[in-house]
Order: C-alpha cells, then sequence, then structure tokens
C-alpha cells in the first residue's frame, strides 16, 4: 500500500450482534442501503476480487484482501485513476452488541481530507446503524 494521503477511524456502537453486522457488510442488497447506493458483491475471499455496483454509471472495483468471518474485512476499491481506498471493518463484540471500527485509508489523491472522509464516511456507519436497528424493529423509522 502506498502512503495514505488521508486516514481516519470510525466507530459504531451497535446492539447487533458481530454475525449480523458482518451479513450486513456483505449483503448485496442491503449494502445499498447504507453504501450511498452501491451493491457490493464478492466471493468473499482472500485475494479476490470486489465490484461496487451502482444503481446507474460505472461499477467500482477492488480486492477483497482479508477475511475472517464475524470479525474482519479488508478490501480496496479502486477508482480507476490511480487512486485506492483502503476499508479495514473491524467487528468486536462487547457487553452491548458490537464495536464496529472502520479505518479508511486513500491513497493516490491529493485532494482528501479528514473532514472530506468524515463527509463520505460518517454517513455510511449512521445508515449501516439504522438498517441493523430497522432489522432488529421493524417499526423503527
Amino acid at each position: 500500500m502506498q502512503d495514505p494521503v488521508a486516514s481516519q477511524v470510525f466507530r459504531l456502537l451497535t446492539t447487533a450482534a458481530p454475525e449480523r453486522v458482518w451479513a450486513a457488510l456483505t449483503c448485496p442488497l442491503q449494502s445499498r442501503a447504507y453504501l450511498h447506493g452501491l451493491s457490493v458483491s464478492s466471493g468473499w475471499q482472500a485475494g479476490g476480487p470486489v465490484a461496487f455496483h451502482p444503481l446507474c454509471g460505472p461499477t467500482l472495483e477492488g480486492t477483497v484482501l482479508r477475511v475472517d468471518p464475524g470479525r474482519r474485512l479488508v478490501l480496496t476499491v479502486e477508482e480507476g485513476n490511480g487512486c485506492c481506498t483502503y476499508l479495514d471493518w473491524q467487528l468486536r463484540r462487547s457487553e452491548r452488541g458490537t464495536v464496529v471500527r472502520l479505518k479508511v485509508d486513500e491513497t493516490g489523491t491529493a485532494s482528501s481530507s479528514e473532514e472530506e472522509l468524515e463527509d463520505v464516511w460518517l454517513p455510511v456507519l449512521h445508515d449501516l446503524d439504522v438498517v441493523l436497528r430497522r432489522e432488529a424493529d421493524p417499526t423503527h423509522p
């Protein structure tokens, strides 16, 4: 990996079990609800491809770097212009459910700042929490 131009760590505490969070992270239908409309698909094997399908426009591609079901998922999103985003999802069971830790490293771009990363990735964690809450309680808005 190149030296990151921008790097940020985000955290979420959810009442969902790690297995439930994992299922949401790897489900193409659910990912569309929290990942800016992108449907993520992969065989979820280290070294294998991952694709991010938008509702319209070109598919983004990447590589699965590490898979530890229910615990850790590391992958890349390659933008085709030399820029690459590394996503490191870590799940830890806690007394109250699961601590979700997302480390985001961006390389190959001089335009990303911590604020820009927050603008992109904080809504992802918020919307993931909404998806998990809605599943636990279908009356949740």
